[in-house]
Protein backbone atom coordinates (compact mmCIF):
# COMPACT_ATOMS: atom_id res chain seq x y z
CA UNK A 1 0.00 0.00 0.00
CA UNK A 2 1.80 3.35 -1.08
CA UNK A 3 0.36 6.49 0.43
CA UNK A 4 0.48 10.22 -1.00
CA UNK A 5 -0.55 13.83 0.14
CA UNK A 6 -1.63 15.30 -2.99
CA UNK A 7 -1.28 19.37 -3.25
CA UNK A 8 -1.13 22.14 -5.54
CA UNK A 9 -0.95 25.61 -6.13
CA UNK A 10 0.60 26.69 -2.71
CA UNK A 11 2.30 29.57 -4.60
CA UNK A 12 4.71 29.99 -1.60
CA UNK A 13 5.87 33.64 -1.38
CA UNK A 14 8.46 35.72 0.32
CA UNK A 15 6.35 38.63 0.65
CA UNK A 16 4.02 36.41 2.61
CA UNK A 17 6.34 34.14 4.82
CA UNK A 18 4.65 33.84 7.54
CA UNK A 19 1.32 32.92 6.61
CA UNK A 20 2.66 30.16 3.39
CA UNK A 21 5.26 29.07 6.23
CA UNK A 22 2.25 28.28 8.62
CA UNK A 23 0.67 26.04 6.50
CA UNK A 24 3.91 24.62 5.11
CA UNK A 25 4.20 23.45 8.47
CA UNK A 26 0.42 22.40 8.75
CA UNK A 27 1.36 20.26 5.57
CA UNK A 28 4.33 18.68 6.67
CA UNK A 29 2.63 17.60 10.16
CA UNK A 30 -0.40 16.07 8.00
CA UNK A 31 1.83 14.47 6.41
CA UNK A 32 3.66 12.88 9.55
CA UNK A 33 0.62 11.84 11.46
CA UNK A 34 -0.57 10.01 8.32
CA UNK A 35 2.82 8.19 7.48
CA UNK A 36 2.67 9.32 4.01
CA UNK A 37 5.71 8.43 1.37
CA UNK A 38 5.61 11.21 -0.43
CA UNK A 39 4.05 14.66 -0.82
CA UNK A 40 2.85 15.22 -4.61
CA UNK A 41 2.96 18.47 -5.97
CA UNK A 42 1.04 19.08 -9.18
CA UNK A 43 2.53 22.54 -10.41
CA UNK A 44 3.09 25.78 -8.70
CA UNK A 45 4.75 25.46 -5.95
CA UNK A 46 6.15 28.90 -5.15
CA UNK A 47 5.56 32.37 -6.86
CA UNK A 48 9.50 32.96 -6.28
CA UNK A 49 12.60 30.70 -5.68
CA UNK A 50 11.84 28.04 -3.41
CA UNK A 51 15.33 29.02 -1.45
CA UNK A 52 13.03 30.74 1.22
CA UNK A 53 11.36 27.71 2.17
CA UNK A 54 13.77 25.07 1.84
CA UNK A 55 14.85 24.45 5.92
CA UNK A 56 11.12 24.00 6.01
CA UNK A 57 10.81 21.67 3.07
CA UNK A 58 13.68 19.05 4.16
CA UNK A 59 11.55 18.16 7.99
CA UNK A 60 9.36 16.65 5.81
CA UNK A 61 8.78 13.71 3.79
CA UNK A 62 9.97 13.28 0.11
CA UNK A 63 8.43 16.05 -2.27
CA UNK A 64 7.44 15.28 -5.75
CA UNK A 65 7.23 18.34 -7.99
CA UNK A 66 6.11 18.84 -11.30
CA UNK A 67 6.04 22.43 -12.25
CA UNK A 68 3.12 24.50 -13.84
CA UNK A 69 3.09 27.30 -16.53
CA UNK A 70 5.47 30.21 -15.50
CA UNK A 71 7.09 28.50 -12.99
CA UNK A 72 10.72 29.48 -11.72
CA UNK A 73 12.32 25.62 -10.37
CA UNK A 74 15.60 27.59 -8.98
CA UNK A 75 16.44 26.83 -5.61
CA UNK A 76 14.71 23.52 -5.17
CA UNK A 77 17.33 21.17 -3.99
CA UNK A 78 15.35 19.70 -1.15
CA UNK A 79 12.15 18.66 -3.93
CA UNK A 80 12.35 16.46 -6.19
CA UNK A 81 11.80 17.93 -8.93
CA UNK A 82 10.32 16.02 -12.60
CA UNK A 83 11.08 17.99 -15.49
CA UNK A 84 11.56 16.34 -18.55
CA UNK A 85 9.68 16.84 -21.42
CA UNK A 86 7.09 15.58 -22.47
CA UNK A 87 7.35 13.54 -19.81
CA UNK A 88 9.22 11.49 -17.15
CA UNK A 89 8.39 7.79 -15.10
CA UNK A 90 9.63 7.48 -11.90
CA UNK A 91 8.80 4.54 -9.55
CA UNK A 92 7.64 5.23 -5.85
CA UNK A 93 6.66 3.24 -3.18
CA UNK A 94 5.72 0.61 -5.61
CA UNK A 95 3.78 2.85 -7.43
CA UNK A 96 4.47 4.04 -10.66
CA UNK A 97 4.40 7.89 -11.00
CA UNK A 98 3.67 9.35 -15.01
CA UNK A 99 4.92 12.96 -14.80
CA UNK A 100 3.79 15.61 -17.12
CA UNK A 101 5.49 18.86 -16.63
CA UNK A 102 3.00 21.66 -17.75
CA UNK A 103 3.22 22.21 -21.65
CA UNK A 104 0.96 24.92 -24.06
CA UNK A 105 0.12 21.92 -25.63
CA UNK A 106 -1.03 18.04 -24.53
CA UNK A 107 -2.19 17.56 -28.17
CA UNK A 108 0.94 15.04 -29.35
CA UNK A 109 0.48 12.61 -26.68
CA UNK A 110 -0.26 9.70 -28.98
CA UNK A 111 3.42 10.28 -30.96
CA UNK A 112 5.15 9.49 -27.08
CA UNK A 113 6.75 6.98 -26.51
CA UNK A 114 5.77 5.96 -22.40
CA UNK A 115 6.53 2.36 -21.88
CA UNK A 116 3.91 -0.27 -20.76
CA UNK A 117 2.86 -0.17 -17.11
CA UNK A 118 4.98 -2.46 -15.09
CA UNK A 119 3.27 -2.02 -11.80
CA UNK A 120 -0.01 -2.98 -10.84
CA UNK A 121 -0.98 1.30 -10.43
CA UNK A 122 0.11 3.93 -12.61
CA UNK A 123 -0.22 7.93 -11.16
CA UNK A 124 -0.23 10.61 -14.19
CA UNK A 125 0.53 13.79 -11.60
CA UNK A 126 0.07 17.28 -14.10
CA UNK A 127 -0.52 20.66 -13.86
CA UNK A 128 -3.03 21.20 -15.94
CA UNK A 129 -6.44 20.96 -16.61
CA UNK A 130 -9.12 18.44 -18.19
CA UNK A 131 -10.85 18.84 -21.73
CA UNK A 132 -14.04 17.18 -20.84
CA UNK A 133 -14.42 18.43 -17.46
CA UNK A 134 -14.99 22.27 -17.34
CA UNK A 135 -14.06 22.64 -13.35
CA UNK A 136 -10.33 21.58 -14.43
CA UNK A 137 -9.83 24.37 -16.65
CA UNK A 138 -8.87 27.40 -14.89
CA UNK A 139 -5.37 27.92 -16.52
CA UNK A 140 -5.34 30.44 -18.88
CA UNK A 141 -2.09 29.04 -20.15
CA UNK A 142 -3.65 26.36 -21.84
CA UNK A 143 -2.34 23.06 -21.55
CA UNK A 144 -5.85 21.16 -21.37
CA UNK A 145 -5.18 17.36 -21.37
CA UNK A 146 -7.21 15.26 -23.53
CA UNK A 147 -8.63 12.85 -21.19
CA UNK A 148 -7.85 9.62 -23.60
CA UNK A 149 -4.07 10.33 -22.65
CA UNK A 150 -4.95 8.86 -19.30
CA UNK A 151 -6.42 5.43 -20.99
CA UNK A 152 -4.00 5.68 -23.29
CA UNK A 153 -0.56 5.54 -20.87
CA UNK A 154 -2.66 2.86 -18.73
CA UNK A 155 -3.54 5.88 -15.63
CA UNK A 156 -5.47 4.33 -12.43
CA UNK A 157 -4.99 7.75 -11.17
CA UNK A 158 -4.31 11.41 -11.79
CA UNK A 159 -3.44 13.71 -9.08
CA UNK A 160 -3.95 17.12 -11.27
CA UNK A 161 -3.20 21.10 -10.29
CA UNK A 162 -4.41 24.51 -11.86
CA UNK A 163 -7.84 24.97 -11.11
CA UNK A 164 -7.64 26.16 -7.70
CA UNK A 165 -11.25 25.32 -6.71
CA UNK A 166 -11.41 21.93 -5.34
CA UNK A 167 -12.37 19.43 -7.74
CA UNK A 168 -13.95 16.24 -6.08
CA UNK A 169 -12.37 12.71 -7.16
CA UNK A 170 -14.44 11.89 -10.78
CA UNK A 171 -13.69 8.87 -12.17
CA UNK A 172 -13.29 9.16 -15.64
CA UNK A 173 -13.27 5.66 -17.57
CA UNK A 174 -10.93 3.61 -15.57
CA UNK A 175 -9.12 6.98 -14.21
CA UNK A 176 -9.76 8.49 -10.82
CA UNK A 177 -8.99 12.48 -11.60
CA UNK A 178 -9.04 14.92 -8.70
CA UNK A 179 -7.30 18.38 -7.93
CA UNK A 180 -7.59 19.68 -4.38
CA UNK A 181 -7.21 23.42 -5.30
CA UNK A 182 -5.25 25.48 -3.87
CA UNK A 183 -3.76 24.59 -0.40
CA UNK A 184 -3.80 28.41 0.55
CA UNK A 185 -5.80 31.60 -0.18
CA UNK A 186 -3.92 33.00 -3.37
CA UNK A 187 -6.77 34.88 -4.72
CA UNK A 188 -10.48 34.79 -4.91
CA UNK A 189 -10.83 31.05 -4.18
CA UNK A 190 -13.77 30.12 -2.20
CA UNK A 191 -14.23 27.84 0.35
CA UNK A 192 -11.55 25.86 2.88
CA UNK A 193 -8.63 25.04 2.16
CA UNK A 194 -6.68 21.60 1.57
CA UNK A 195 -5.38 17.96 0.52
CA UNK A 196 -6.08 15.12 -0.74
CA UNK A 197 -4.85 11.69 0.73
CA UNK A 198 -4.46 8.99 -1.64
CA UNK A 199 -3.97 5.64 -0.89
CA UNK A 200 -3.34 3.43 -3.61
CA UNK A 201 -3.28 -0.69 -3.21
CA UNK A 202 -5.19 -2.64 -5.52
CA UNK A 203 -7.43 0.12 -6.28
CA UNK A 204 -6.93 3.74 -5.37
CA UNK A 205 -9.00 5.89 -2.55
CA UNK A 206 -8.80 9.68 -2.40
CA UNK A 207 -9.63 11.54 0.92
CA UNK A 208 -9.98 15.09 1.59
CA UNK A 209 -7.74 16.62 4.56
CA UNK A 210 -8.46 20.37 5.19
CA UNK A 211 -5.72 23.10 6.34
CA UNK A 212 -6.96 24.99 9.07
CA UNK A 213 -3.61 26.75 8.94
CA UNK A 214 -4.51 28.06 5.49
CA UNK A 215 -8.14 29.89 6.53
CA UNK A 216 -10.33 31.00 3.42
CA UNK A 217 -11.68 34.23 1.78
CA UNK A 218 -14.72 35.33 2.78
CA UNK A 219 -16.90 38.35 1.35
CA UNK A 220 -19.21 40.64 2.86
CA UNK A 221 -21.32 42.84 1.34
CA UNK A 222 -21.78 45.86 4.37
CA UNK A 223 -24.80 48.07 3.97
CA UNK A 224 -24.42 51.98 4.90
CA UNK A 225 -27.50 54.14 5.67
CA UNK A 226 -26.97 57.97 3.82
CA UNK A 227 -25.69 58.94 7.04
CA UNK A 228 -22.50 56.55 7.01
CA UNK A 229 -23.27 54.76 9.74
CA UNK A 230 -23.40 50.73 9.39
CA UNK A 231 -24.17 47.84 11.24
CA UNK A 232 -21.92 45.80 13.32
CA UNK A 233 -20.36 42.72 11.65
CA UNK A 234 -20.30 39.30 13.38
CA UNK A 235 -16.59 38.62 13.39
CA UNK A 236 -16.39 35.74 15.75
CA UNK A 237 -16.61 33.59 12.59
CA UNK A 238 -13.47 34.87 11.06
CA UNK A 239 -10.31 32.52 11.17
CA UNK A 240 -7.03 34.33 12.20
CA UNK A 241 -5.76 33.03 8.86
CA UNK A 242 -8.81 34.60 6.87
CA UNK A 243 -8.77 37.63 3.84
CA UNK A 244 -12.02 38.81 4.24
CA UNK A 245 -13.42 41.58 1.80
CA UNK A 246 -15.85 43.97 2.86
CA UNK A 247 -17.99 45.72 0.26
CA UNK A 248 -19.65 48.72 1.65
CA UNK A 249 -22.49 49.60 -0.20
CA UNK A 250 -25.35 52.34 0.06
CA UNK A 251 -25.95 56.04 -1.18
CA UNK A 252 -24.43 58.67 1.19
CA UNK A 253 -25.62 62.20 1.98
CA UNK A 254 -23.40 64.82 2.94
CA UNK A 255 -20.93 62.02 3.91
CA UNK A 256 -17.47 61.29 2.20
CA UNK A 257 -16.81 57.62 1.43
CA UNK A 258 -13.29 58.13 2.60
CA UNK A 259 -14.73 58.43 5.92
CA UNK A 260 -16.79 55.46 5.81
CA UNK A 261 -14.30 53.29 3.94
CA UNK A 262 -11.73 54.26 7.31
CA UNK A 263 -13.84 53.76 9.93
CA UNK A 264 -14.56 50.42 8.72
CA UNK A 265 -11.36 49.63 8.72
CA UNK A 266 -10.60 51.24 11.81
CA UNK A 267 -13.56 48.52 13.05
CA UNK A 268 -12.94 45.34 11.36
CA UNK A 269 -8.30 45.30 10.81
CA UNK A 270 -6.93 43.25 12.29
CA UNK A 271 -9.85 40.78 12.95
CA UNK A 272 -8.36 38.17 10.59
CA UNK A 273 -5.16 38.06 8.77
CA UNK A 274 -5.97 40.45 5.74
CA UNK A 275 -8.91 42.47 5.61
CA UNK A 276 -9.43 44.29 2.69
CA UNK A 277 -12.33 47.43 2.68
CA UNK A 278 -14.17 48.21 -0.64
CA UNK A 279 -16.07 51.44 -1.14
CA UNK A 280 -16.74 51.46 -4.85
CA UNK A 281 -20.09 50.33 -4.16
CA UNK A 282 -20.50 53.98 -2.19
CA UNK A 283 -22.30 56.68 -3.68
CA UNK A 284 -22.07 59.93 -2.81
CA UNK A 285 -25.77 61.66 -3.68
CA UNK A 286 -25.67 64.70 -5.78
CA UNK A 287 -29.23 65.76 -3.97
CA UNK A 288 -31.42 65.59 -2.32
CA UNK A 289 -33.96 63.39 -4.61
CA UNK A 290 -30.76 60.85 -4.98
CA UNK A 291 -30.80 60.83 -1.08
CA UNK A 292 -34.83 60.11 -0.50
CA UNK A 293 -34.34 57.21 -2.81
CA UNK A 294 -31.64 55.89 -0.67
CA UNK A 295 -33.55 56.48 2.91
CA UNK A 296 -36.65 54.69 1.65
CA UNK A 297 -34.44 51.81 0.71
CA UNK A 298 -33.38 51.77 4.25
CA UNK A 299 -36.92 51.46 5.50
CA UNK A 300 -38.78 49.16 3.02
CA UNK A 301 -38.87 46.00 3.15
CA UNK A 302 -41.67 44.96 0.35
CA UNK A 303 -40.05 46.59 -2.62
CA UNK A 304 -37.80 43.57 -3.96
CA UNK A 305 -36.37 45.64 -6.76
CA UNK A 306 -34.62 48.47 -4.41
CA UNK A 307 -33.64 45.75 -1.75
CA UNK A 308 -31.39 43.73 -4.96
CA UNK A 309 -30.28 47.26 -5.85
CA UNK A 310 -29.08 47.83 -2.39
CA UNK A 311 -27.05 44.63 -2.81
CA UNK A 312 -25.47 45.78 -6.02
CA UNK A 313 -25.11 49.68 -5.77
CA UNK A 314 -27.65 51.88 -5.74
CA UNK A 315 -25.72 54.04 -8.75
CA UNK A 316 -27.32 50.82 -10.91
CA UNK A 317 -30.63 51.74 -9.83
CA UNK A 318 -30.48 55.27 -10.85
CA UNK A 319 -28.81 54.85 -14.33
CA UNK A 320 -31.40 52.37 -14.85
CA UNK A 321 -33.98 54.79 -15.17
CA UNK A 322 -36.33 53.55 -11.82
CA UNK A 323 -39.22 55.64 -11.71
CA UNK A 324 -38.70 56.27 -7.85
CA UNK A 325 -36.40 58.56 -8.53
Amino acid sequence: MARFLHVADLHLSAREYDYCAGVLQEIAGVAATLNVDAILVAGHLANTEVASFADLLARTCEWLWVPGSRETTAGCSNVRLLTDLPFQLEQLAGVEILALPHQPSYADFRDWAVPEKQSAQRLALAHAGVVSLPTLTRDSAGGAIDPELFERFESDSAALGSAHTTCAPTRHGGTLVADPGSARVTGGEQGIRGTFLLDIGETVEARWVALPSAGQRRELILPVAVDGSFPAVDTSVWGPADAVVVYLSGVLWQTEPARVEQRAREQLGGRARDVRIDSNRLVAATDRKLAALARRLETTSTDQHLLRARAQGLALLVSAGCPCV
